[in-house]
């Protein structure tokens, strides 16, 4: 189906995004650096797209069109497994903080549902949602791939899910596991950001000046909450691929390559930090390198380990197995 190769990414520009993506992300769960007010504020802004962003930079993969049981497990099991640990990890420093350690039925019930809210009551933590979620989202983009009937399906359901209300998606939600429901409603923004860039080379200038509008209206106040919530995430992404020949530094590859155990640390690191530095820019940015700087070196010591690091983060079943 998709087989023009000036649309992907090459590996280099993949996780030079990756790297940008991932600073915003810690950036946004700094509530220093980024805090959030009633009519929203930094974090909320961020949240309408930089994490979205993720999940559509798999579409300028490219790819194989071959789906197999193994490849579905692998994807399953590189996603699950450190979903597995971080959910434990969450609930220990949870536990650990109320004082008080039961493990029950419900906690079991968050895990697979893998949404926020099941996730924040149970665990504690909102942020490993992303992990089950990916995993639901790649495996029906490998499927899509292959057969073109299911990704004019799952099209037109994605573009259904954009015009629920929150109360119907958050039925849907509760209802789907493994964050299903919001792996669907990201597919459209995939879909329509890679075929945007497909057909219209202009398209992405065209989206950095839409992104800038929005961002302008979004501080301005305006009430515009469908369009934040479904174009500033396309808006940005195309930003994102008209600067990407901008993005040629060295250090933000390294981030990229290492962004999934940025991600996964960086919450606990940087509300360990809120115990001992004040709460001011200075504060707040030590913070953000801490969040980004030990989560990278302890990745690169654990590579030292290889057998340990496949017990955390697998790449394949087989690796996970042996």
């Amino acid at each position: 189906m998709m087989q023009n190769t000036s649309c992907f990414l090459s590996k280099d520009a993949s996780d030079a995004i990756k790297g940008l993506l991932i600073i915003l992300i810690v950036f946004g769960h700094n509530h220093v650096l980024a805090p959030n007010t009633e009519n929203g504020g930094i974090m909320s802004y961020l949240y309408h797209f930089h994490v979205i962003a993720f999940f559509i930079l798999p579409f300028f993969y490219q790819r194989s069109n071959a789906v197999g049981i193994k490849k579905m497990a692998d994807t399953f099991i590189r996603c699950i497994v450190p979903y597995f640990w971080t959910c434990i990890a969450c609930w220990l420093v949870y536990s650990v903080f109320n004082h008080s350690y039961t493990l029950g039925p419900e906690h079991v019930l968050a895990f697979l549902n893998g949404t926020q809210s099941p996730l924040n009551e149970c665990f504690g933590f909102i942020f490993p949602w992303f992990l089950p979620t990916y995993c639901s989202f790649s495996i029906l983009l490998m499927v899509a791939r292959r057969w073109s009937l299911v990704y004019i399906g799952l099209a037109v359901a994605s573009l259904l899910t954009w015009f629920l209300s929150w109360e119907a998606f958050f039925s849907l939600k509760q209802i789907l596991p493994l964050g299903l429901a919001i792996a669907v409603m990201y597919f459209g923004y995939g879909m329509v950001c890679f075929h945007l860039n497909k057909y219209c080379k202009w398209c992405k200038y065209v989206g950095a000046v839409i992104f800038i509008i929005l961002s302008i209206a979004y501080w301005s106040g305006l009430q515009w909450g469908w369009v934040y919530s479904h174009l500033l995430p396309i808006s940005f992404f195309m930003s994102v691929l008209a600067i990407e020949p901008l993005l040629k530094f060295k250090w933000l590859k390294v981030l990229g390559q290492h962004s999934i155990v940025i991600y996964l640390l960086n919450v606990f690191i940087e509300n360990a930090v809120y115990q001992y530095m004040s709460h001011t820019f200075f504060g707040g940015m030590v913070g953000v390198a801490m969040a980004i700087f030990i989560p990278l070196y302890l990745n690169k010591g654990i590579s030292y380990y290889p057998e340990l690091k496949k017990y955390f983060l697998p790449r394949s079943l087989s690796d996970f197995m042996k």
